[in-house]
């Protein structure tokens, strides 16, 4: 029996943008070419065996390099689901291996196109795939491209996905904000995996659930879910309306939000799957709690082994100062046997020479007094048990017994104190930052070789260089990527003047807006107290990758 289903398909350019970088598969089925196509409004389609898939890809680069971007690694995917994908679909167990492949493959031939075209150097794009095989879902992603699942029977609703952004990764996943928050954070943008990036393949997710009557699969690009709530999306979701009517006020909501970036929105609805069962283990999304459940949960379980490990420190340092003061009552009682045994010895020696005896008896009073004072000093010394076989030993025997104690505890004492000493030098011996202040002058002699008379760059580079060697920026890597990102800007300002010469006046304005921002952002990388310049600089860039010169 198959799953019967109801997709479509919608892109706008949004409100903003004058060009959309997006693009899309909705394939009702794996067979034939010409199925890669956005299906017929209205029309219900039941699907085979090898099922649907749904593939959004958001370009970025600016010019035309984003839409270059997204256009292979959807023509890749088709490609690799039209010669490959049917001998996966009867094993879903392979089903996730299979999405992932196809996305570093996606990745290559993205790398591989910009690598041949110059005017394409820096492009990348986002990738999500959904397919959908009887009543299972098999998703895999790279970027903030983003599946939804949502049901309105059960009305839970949030993404499916994990966005591979630094404020996803960050903050949302560690339950310090929430998914709201996280939309309207000022860094939101900034994605920490993409596709075609020569230096960072990415690690693409994969993820798998059951489905059943009445889910909807929503995959879409950002230019949705960073416009409007979850709460809104899940709204519209909740209304029940066709899929393609669903899809158009979806995007509607977008663009009255503001719609600034293209907006891509496909949708899947199960009509019905009569005699389908699901072939997947994995939890059903709709399960899902929200993650500051899972945060508070997590800060509960830490809090009680804290205090778990602290009664236990407690019971442990008890247990040492109660034995501590048994020992000390064992030597105090140690050295009285001691001093008895002495005493009788002085006793039997009564009737020899009184010089002798006084001579003697000065010794084993100095002896025993001596033992006894050392050993109260130390009350973790352990005296052997004093064996009385009928034959008393004499008084010198006694005091070398206990002085050879005393000797080889000294000594074991002073050997750990050595150790410890050794230990504490050790870990205070500070690393020599002269090897990484010598990598930072390597990569600034590599900058300047590629160029030939920049001297207002040189002096930048320096200046960095300097604040580094004196401890200003005290951290080598962002040293090292300060130095990297002046060349960007240097070259941006550079070929943005070159722009402006031929210019109109609305493009002269514009021109002059863009390098007013970097050569401020210019020098906050300069300044060592702008600690976030980084991070500044390059949502900067991104935010503005269109309008700037690429082939810098």
């Amino acid at each position: 029996m198959a799953t019967t289903v109801n997709i479509e398909a919608k892109t706008d350019v949004g409100v903003v943008r004058d060009h959309n970088e997006d693009n899309f598969i909705a394939s009702q089925s794996l067979l034939t070419d010409t199925e890669f196509s956005i299906p017929n409004r209205g029309q219900k389609i039941k699907l085979d065996k090898h099922g649907a898939v749904l593939v959004v890809a958001d370009g970025m680069g600016g010019l035309n390099a984003g839409e270059v971007a997204s256009e292979v690694a959807v023509d890749t995917v088709k490609r690799e689901f039209l010669q490959n994908a049917t001998q996966y679909s009867s094993n879903p167990n392979l089903a996730k291996t299979f999405i992932k492949e196809t996305i570093l493959k996606a990745h290559y031939a993205v790398v591989s196109h910009s690598q041949m075209n110059p005017d394409c150097a820096g492009m990348g794009t986002t990738l999500v795939i959904a397919w959908v095989i009887g009543l299972d879902l098999y998703v895999g992603w790279v970027g903030d491209s983003r599946c939804y699942v949502f049901n309105p029977k059960n009305r839970f609703f949030e993404p499916f996905t994990e966005d591979h952004s630094f404020v996803w990764q960050t903050l949302v996943k560690n339950g310090k904000i929430s998914p709201e928050e996280a939309r309207l954070h000022p860094e939101s943008n900034i994605i920490t995996q993409s596709i075609g990036d020569p230096a960072n393949a990415p690690k693409p997710d994969t993820l798998d659930c059951p489905l059943q009557d009445g889910d909807r699969i929503l995959v879409c690009s950002d230019g949705l879910n960073s416009m409007i709530p979850d709460e809104d999306i899940k709204e519209e979701l909740n209304k029940s309306l066709s899929t393609s009517i669903t899809c158009d006020s979806l995007i509607a909501k977008a663009k009255q939000a503001g719609g600034h970036d293209n907006i891509t929105v496909l949708l899947l609805d199960i009509v019905n799957s009569v005699g389908v069962r699901s072939k997947t283990s994995s939890k059903k999304p709709t399960m899902k709690l929200p993650i500051w459940v899972y945060a508070t949960g997590i800060g509960l379980v830490i809090i009680i082994a804290a205090l778990l490990v602290f009664i236990k420190i407690e019971t442990q340092n008890a247990s040492t100062n109660s034995d501590n003061i048994v020992i000390q009552d064992t030597v105090r009682q140690k050295t009285r046997i001691v001093a008895e045994i002495s005493k009788s010895e002085e006793n039997d020696n009564l009737n020899q020479d009184s010089n002798s005896k006084n001579t003697t008896s000065r010794e084993k009073n100095t002896t025993t007094t001596k033992v006894s004072k050392q050993d109260i000093d130390r009350p973790s010394l352990s005296i052997p048990e004093v064996k009385d076989d009928g034959k008393r030993n004499n008084s010198s025997s006694q005091s070398q017994i206990l002085d050879n104690i005393l000797n080889k505890e000294e000594k074991e004492n002073q050997k750990n104190d050595l150790t410890t000493i050794s230990k504490v030098n050790k870990s205070e011996i500070p690393s020599n930052p002269s090897i990484n202040e010598n990598q930072l002058i390597n990569e600034i002699k590599k900058i300047k070789d590629k160029f030939n008379n920049n001297q207002e760059l040189f002096n930048d580079l320096d200046k960095v260089e300097e604040h580094y060697s004196k401890g200003r920026i005290k951290d080598y890597s962002n040293a090292r990527e300060r130095l990297l990102n002046l060349e960007k800007a240097h070259n941006f300002i550079s070929c943005l003047k070159n722009e402006k010469i031929n210019a109109n006046k609305n493009d002269k304005r514009k021109i002059n807006r863009l390098i007013e921002n970097l050569e401020d952002l210019r020098d906050k990388l300069i300044d060592p107290e702008e600690n976030r310049s980084n991070n500044i600089f390059t949502r900067f860039i991104n935010i503005n990758s269109k309008e700037l010169c690429i082939k810098s």
